[in-house]
């Protein structure tokens, strides 16, 4: 019975999860490392501390990832370092207003800050702010592809190395 209990958890944990990769707001890879919390010790001898580990690092690489793609697309768009103060303060601002503010939140931060911090033109501005939402589509790649190694991890842990 519990067993069965934590399966439901264990899929429930990953399919919200993956869809926190694609949709900011829900912890995303937070939810892998509880379902092989879960499953560790729930379900003894059926994933590895390993796999917890991986999970774990899964998750604490989602932040860098999320950091280094904002950058890596705002520097496309040629921003300045008050583009990207603007970027990462645009998006900490559009967390309040939900998906449509994470995505449009670094854009607009980075213009701001590049027409008024930098006085900029609009035009380089624009490219800034562009380049700053792209950093996002980026972001949210990287996150993807790590979530689908980390389901590959347990899946190999489960039926393969068990």
């Amino acid at each position: 019975m519990v067993a069965s209990i934590i399966w439901i958890l264990f899929v429930l944990f990953i399919i919200i999860g993956f869809a926190g990769v694609l949709l900011p707001g829900i912890p995303g890879l937070f939810l892998f490392f509880l379902a092989s919390l879960l499953v560790y010790y729930f379900i003894p001898g059926l994933i590895s501390g390993w796999t917890v580990s991986i999970m774990l690092s899964g998750f604490l690489l989602t932040f860098p990832l999320e950091i280094l793609g904002t950058l890596v697309g705002a520097k496309w768009g040629k921003a300045t370092k008050w583009g990207l103060f603007g970027a990462s303060i645009g998006g900490f601002v559009g967390i309040f207003f939900g998906i449509p503010g994470l995505i449009v939140g670094p854009l607009i931060g980075a213009f701001v800050a590049e027409i008024i911090l930098s006085r900029r033109s609009v035009q380089e501005s624009a490219n800034a702010g562009v380049g700053a939402g792209m950093g996002l589509i980026i972001s949210t790649a990287a996150k993807t592809l790590l979530a689908f190694f980390l389901i590959a991890v347990f899946v190999i842990d489960i039926f393969f190395i068990n």
